[in-house]
Order: structure tokens, then C-alpha cells, then sequence
């Protein structure tokens, strides 16, 4: 129990598991209070719609992706942790990637979306960003509570190895209209084609694994995330005028269409078959030409990533959730082949996971995906 504005505001931990009751007490012991109220304090984030990965997020995060380096029980038990100290946390998401289902022994209980994640061209892979076993990200109001949350949910976990881990921030990160928007690492408004969660039946499904799929029951309700680690060449970007810079986006810096619309309504493309006012090859136009073709499915929360904080943005790290990775990143992927960014960008690493809904049922999704393994 806090003092937070004048209320009195609790952050419970949420109580352990069946895997091993004991193994997610000890955890919670070592998951700093500092780190729990920086969940509960943060004034931007809204309520949840249906799932954690559509809450706002913070100005400040982390994510670091994991190896794991044991299996079976001793695996079950340590992901069981760091799915408790997340949820504690309330200020990110677990996702579960495709190796890491043969190392808990549950390859029949693996989501049928899961694969690695494919060789698109242009991409040069580093394996320590590529596929990891799981992805941890979290948010906080500043750098350094990013950073203690991060520290708190992976403290003592020793069957899993940090392979990669960076600073992730979103600057003028605000809400509009249920969108999420911030200025990207190109210095472009980004997030307003995103489905508003305002609209809550439109964006669960949108986002989330629905009933009567064949998934297995504990994955519905979660959200296929596709990742990306996206490097960028800042010397080649910086040269360019703005006018270019806008080009090649296809929208002005402030969202603002090319044509003069306003960033809340459609641009006219059909008025510019040839591109004159749009490029064909624009990175917006490529991804939406708005020519009756349906638009990917997805949801997209960005972040520029780098070393340190005290290092300019590497890059973008690339967040998508969605319900199909067919309809949603895979289809954006093909769409976006011989972009004009692509000049200015080098793709890293990446991987897709499944992010679980908090419960499955009235269970917490690591009981309902271990129970009887």
C-alpha cells in the first residue's frame, strides 16, 4: 500500500503458482518495492483493453531477450518467475518464443503460429538478437526505473542468459484518440494508423488469439508479437532535406499527408496514380495504397533502442501484436519490399512470440500452460 496523489493505491504481487509456490515467493521478495510502484505510479498508463501489450506505454523502457540454458522442470519454474515478477511489475510483457517449448518439454502445447523468424532480404542477423527463447520488456516514467524494473524481474534467474539487452525510450510519447504516438527515431510522428483502443471489439480482434481457434486453450485471449531490431544509418539519414526525408516516409513530420490531409483522415492516392504528390515506393504507401488490398492487422508500439541512455537512438525497435502474423507482419514484410527506407535501415535481429493473456480461466497463464507437463 502506497500514498499516491493523496489515495491510498495497493500493488499486490500476485500470488505463485503451482509449479512451484515457493520458487515464485522467493522471487517476490527479490522484486523491489521501488520497482512495484513504479508500475503503480506511472500517471500515463490507462486501463488495460483485454490484453497487457494494449496498455499505453511509458516514456522509458528496457526489454532484454533471453536464452535459456536449463530445461524441463527447472525451465518451467524459472519462466514461472519471471512471468509472476512481469505481472508485478504492470508495466510490460513476457513473450514466448518457438525454441523455448522443446526445452520446457512442451512442444505439443507450443502455439501453431510460432516459427522462427524468417530471412528477409536485406537483414544481416545477429544470433544474439535473433530468436530468442523469450523477450522481457518493460516501461517506466524515467531511465532509471526502467532499468530497476528490468534489474528485478531478472535478478537470481540464472537457467536463462541475457543474450541481448537495450534502452528503449519514446519521445513525445502521448495519447490520441486511444493511439499511442510518439516520435520515432527518424523524427517522424509515428502510431497513427494504429487501431484505436477506444474501439474495443474492433482492436481485440485485431490483436488477440480468439476462441474457437485451434490453438491450444491457453494461448487464447494472448497475441502474436513480431520483433524487430532495426539498426539506423543516422549519417546517410541526417544528409537528406527534409522534404526527401518526407518522401520517402510519405507523410509530413507531424503526420500530416503528403497531399495536405490531415493525419486523422485518408489521403487521396487514387487523385496520384503516378506518385507524383505520394512515391509509390514510399514507406506508407507500400505498406497501405489504399487500392481496396486489405491493410496489415496489427498493432505497433515502437521505441528507439541504444546502448545506453546516454547514447543517441542505434535504431528502432520494432514491436507488433497481433492475432495472425500472416495478416498482420508478414503481410506488412511483402508489402514493404524495395522501400525507399530501406537505404537507411539495417535489420539486426528479430523474432516472433507469444505474448499469454494474464489468466487463462482463473488461472495465471504459466499454471494453465504447465499444468499436467
Amino acid at each position: 500500500m502506497a500514498a499516491l496523489n493523496g489515495r491510498m493505491v495497493s500493488c499486490p504481487f500476485v500470488g505463485g503458482t503451482d509449479v512451484d509456490r515457493r520458487a515464485v515467493l522467493t522471487a517476490a521478495a527479490v522484486l523491489s518495492v521501488g520497482a512495484l510502484l513504479g508500475g503503480c505510479q506511472n500517471p500515463m498508463a490507462t486501463s488495460r483493453v483485454s490484453h497487457p501489450a494494449m496498455s499505453f506505454p511509458a516514456p522509458h523502457g528496457q526489454t532484454a531477450l533471453l536464452t535459456a540454458r536449463a530445461s524441463g522442470a527447472a525451465l518451467r519454474r524459472a519462466t514461472a518467475v519471471l512471468a509472476q515478477r512481469v505481472r508485478s511489475s504492470r508495466t510490460g510483457v513476457i513473450g514466448l518464443g518457438y525454441g523455448v517449448f522443446d526445452k520446457l518439454g512442451l512442444v505439443d502445447r507450443r502455439p501453431l503460429g510460432l516459427a522462427p523468424m524468417e530471412t528477409f532480404a536485406g537483414d544481416i542477423l545477429d544470433p544474439a538478437r535473433t530468436d530468442a527463447d523469450l523477450v522481457v520488456q518493460v516501461d517506466g516514467r524515467s531511465p532509471d526505473g526502467a532499468a530497476e524494473t528490468l534489474s528485478s524481474v531478472l535478478r537470481g534467474v540464472d537457467e536463462f542468459d541475457v543474450s541481448w539487452q537495450a534502452v528503449l525510450s519514446r519521445e513525445d510519447n502521448q495519447p490520441e484518440h486511444g493511439r499511442a504516438l510518439n516520435q520515432n527515431v527518424f523524427g517522424f510522428t509515428e502510431g497513427l494508423a494504429n487501431p484505436s483502443t477506444e474501439a474495443e471489439e474492433a482492436i481485440d480482434q485485431t490483436v488477440l488469439v480468439g476462441a474457437g481457434s485451434d490453438e491450444p486453450a491457453w494461448v487464447v485471449g494472448g497475441t502474436y508479437l513480431a520483433v524487430r531490431v532495426l539498426k539506423v544509418s543516422h549519417p546517410l539519414w541526417d544528409a537528406e532535406s527534409i522534404e526527401l526525408q518526407e518522401q520517402i516516409i510519405g507523410r509530413r513530420r507531424d503526420g500530416t499527408w503528403l497531399d495536405g490531409t490531415s493525419a486523422k483522415n485518408e489521403p487521396d492516392f487514387a487523385g496520384d496514380p503516378d506518385g507524383a504528390v505520394t512515391p509509390l515506393d514510399s514507406h506508407v504507401r507500400l505498406l497501405n495504397p489504399r487500392d481496396g488490398a486489405a491493410p496489415p492487422v496489427m498493432l505497433r508500439r515502437s521505441w528507439t533502442w541504444s546502448t545506453d541512455a546516454a547514447s543517441r537512438g542505434a535504431g528502432l525497435f520494432f514491436m507488433a501484436f497481433q492475432a495472425d502474423l500472416d495478416e498482420g507482419f508478414r503481410r506488412a514484410q511483402e508489402r514493404l519490399a524495395g522501400s525507399r527506407l530501406d537505404r537507411y535501415v539495417l535489420a539486426t535481429g528479430g523474432g516472433y512470440f507469444l505474448v499469454p493473456p494474464d489468466r487463462v480461466g482463473e488461472q495465471p497463464w504459466e499454471d494453465a500452460l504447465f499444468s499436467s507437463g
